[in-house]
């Protein structure tokens, strides 16, 4: 049976269908094979045939919208490659992640830099390491963490606020994750400034750092500036006492006079000519006639330190720092009175000034001098170790003279003030420091200026008192 053609939209429907499949429009009527009468009433077979005509349709247009699905499902499956075509080398494929933390954008290496800053320093400084021109700070580190140079660099430290001069230096330039390093800084400091402190001051290191002409970084660090008069002991220069012995002071003089005429009176040899002589029986007459002077002529005293109110240091290693003001020869010889440290000071002066290599012990709680008795100054100034200070006071070569034995009441002999400065060297837990004061002045560490004596401003001309630089 052929199928019927709509005459709306010329679409071909199937011959029982009565509208149109594509349209909806109704298809002419034609003749139908007759059927019997019993098939269907004459009320029922119009609504059958409708409605299995509308359902075939259905069917039919499911049949047909399902069998393009299938058909571009297939055609897509056709177009994916197979599992096994899909090796790739991800190691490969990954982009190199160094390389991408190098490339930077053109404007972030001409703006951006980041140099980091680690420096190391003692923070106390007075006169006295100014004039032996020790370095301030121990090293100054600048870490260059960008991923591109640092180029024309300067840096510039100074005490703030009218300390000194500041110290400045140029570096061409600083590669990309590298550092730079210097180390032993001497910081210009102006003496006559430091030489006016007589108490303890606040100041401030500050270090600034530009690059191409521009500042990068500035730090500023809290530091202290002790007084003049004030001996600072720090385990890393202890060398720094013999700045404080005197040889060349108007008191040692008027001492070494004294000691002359007591060996006058008692008939030895007056001359003061050190180790010429090459007699170490004859160096122990010289000590013992410091000694009587020091105890009888002038009849010095002990006294407890003046007041300091600087706290002491605790260092990473345990060890830890000592701070004392002192009295200088013309004070002691003035009030004729001083303590363990500032007797030690003047006795190791008078024996430098007499011609001998003075020495200068320190212990817990105590200071104490002795002298070399044969010429034979040590290479290193600062001796910490005790077993080799035992040695040389058993061998002889050195002899440890007490500095508050003279000052004791009741007097006490010269050989009593061996004996004691031998005992004191002799414990090992309480011991600091032997320091040879011949060998720290070859490493630089010179006497400072002596005081002059001037008219007290309070007591008037001709009392011989107060004191000025």
């Amino acid at each position: 049976m052929e199928n019927w053609r709509c005459s709306n939209c010329k679409t071909e429907n199937r011959p029982e269908a009565k509208f149109c499949r594509a349209c909806g429009e109704p298809l002419p009527e034609r003749e139908q094979p007759e059927t019997p009468a019993a098939a269907a009433g004459p009320s029922e077979r119009p609504i059958q045939d409708m409605s299995r005509s509308i359902l075939d349709e259905i069917r039919s247009d499911q049949r047909a919208s399902f069998g393009k699905s299938r058909g571009a499902l297939d055609k897509f499956k056709s177009s994916l490659p197979k599992l096994s075509d899909l090796k790739v080398d991800l190691k490969a494929e990954m982009p190199d992640l160094n390389a991408l933390l190098k490339e930077k954008p053109h404007i972030a290496r001409a703006t951006t830099r980041d140099l980091k800053l680690v420096i190391r320093l003692h923070k106390r400084l007075n006169y006295v390491l100014a004039h032996c021109d020790r370095p301030f700070i121990s090293s100054l580190e600048i870490f260059n963490a960008s991923y591109e140079p640092a180029e024309d660099i300067r840096i510039r430290a100074w005490i703030a606020t009218d300390y000194g001069e500041p110290w400045q230096k140029t570096v061409p330039s600083i590669p990309a994750q590298k550092s730079y390093v210097e180390s032993n800084i001497v910081i210009p400091l102006s003496k006559s400034r430091l030489q006016q402190v007589r108490e303890l001051e606040k100041a401030n290191l500050r270090i600034d750092i530009f690059v191409e002409q521009e500042l990068e970084v500035s730090q500023t660090i809290p530091i202290e500036v002790l007084p003049y008069n004030e001996w600072y002991y720090h385990p890393d220069f202890g060398e720094i006492i013999a700045c404080f012995v005197q040889p060349n002071s108007e008191a040692i003089e008027k001492i070494i006079s004294m000691v002359r005429d007591r060996l006058r009176r008692g008939s030895q040899d007056t001359s003061l000519d050190g180790y010429q002589s090459r007699d170490p029986a004859k160096v122990v007459r010289m000590l013992e006639a410091l000694y009587l002077t020091l105890q009888q002529d002038l009849q010095l005293s002990y006294i407890n330190p003046p007041p300091s109110f600087e706290q002491a240091e605790f260092l990473p290693d345990g060890s830890n720092t000592l701070s004392q003001k002192l009295f200088f020869p013309e004070q002691i010889l003035k009030h004729r009175r001083g303590t363990c440290l500032d007797l030690a000071l003047l006795g190791a002066a008078c024996v430098e000034r007499m011609g001998l290599d003075p020495l200068c012990f320190l212990i817990q709680g105590h200071a104490f001098f002795g002298a070399w008795l044969l010429e034979h100054p040590m290479a290193n100034a600062a001796i910490k170790d005790h077993d080799v200070v035992v040695k040389l006071v058993s061998a002889n070569a050195w002899l440890p003279l007490n500095s508050t034995t003279f000052a004791s009441t009741p007097p006490r002999g010269f050989e009593e003030c061996v004996a004691e400065g031998r005992y004191y060297l002799g414990d090992a837990q309480k011991f600091k420091c032997a320091v040879d004061v011949a060998s720290a002045r070859h490493h630089g560490f010179k006497p400072i200026p002596p005081m002059v004596l001037g008219p007290d401003p309070i007591a008037g001309p001709g009392s011989g008192g107060g004191y000025k630089k």
